[in-house]
């Protein structure tokens, strides 16, 4: 006999976590069915709305899903991604140059100078020393 989700909750959370007084444990079994099977009735509805809404919108013509191939994806994805952290060292590294002619050599050094100056990396966040590196390695050649 196959147990349904509210079954499986049941017995997990009886059996693992929750140690109720044997006469609360009736109810508090009702209640974790009840809790199950609304949980299951919802993921069906999300399922059904998707499943709505996609079917919508193939209907209008939009084109739905990666018709790509993924290697094709991926390499279209890593160009992109590529230029745009070209164009950041670009605006970066003219200030790693100035900081490095003003005595600044080491990595470490580069890294909080950079966060005294209030530079953020290109996620918004604070400069390490791989993050400087990254940045330098990737120069011009």
């Amino acid at each position: 006999m196959e147990r349904t989700a509210a079954t499986r909750l049941a017995a997990v959370v009886t059996s693992s976590w929750l140690r109720p007084e044997p006469s609360h444990l009736p109810a508090q079994r009702r209640r974790l069915h009840i809790y199950a099977a609304l949980a299951e009735k919802e993921r069906r509805l999300i399922g059904e709305r998707t499943r709505l809404a996609l079917a919508a919108r193939a209907a209008q013509g939009v084109q739905l899903g990666n018709r790509r191939n993924s290697r094709e994806a991926a390499a279209a994805e890593h160009q992109v991604l590529s230029r745009e952290a070209d164009a950041f060292a670009a605006h970066v590294l003219p200030i790693i140059y100035s900081l490095r002619a003003s005595g600044v050599r080491d990595l470490r050094g580069l890294a909080s100078a950079l966060n005294d100056r209030g530079v953020r990396t290109v996620r918004g966040g604070r400069w390490h020393i791989s993050k400087v590196k990254n940045v330098i390695d990737r120069r011009p050649h």
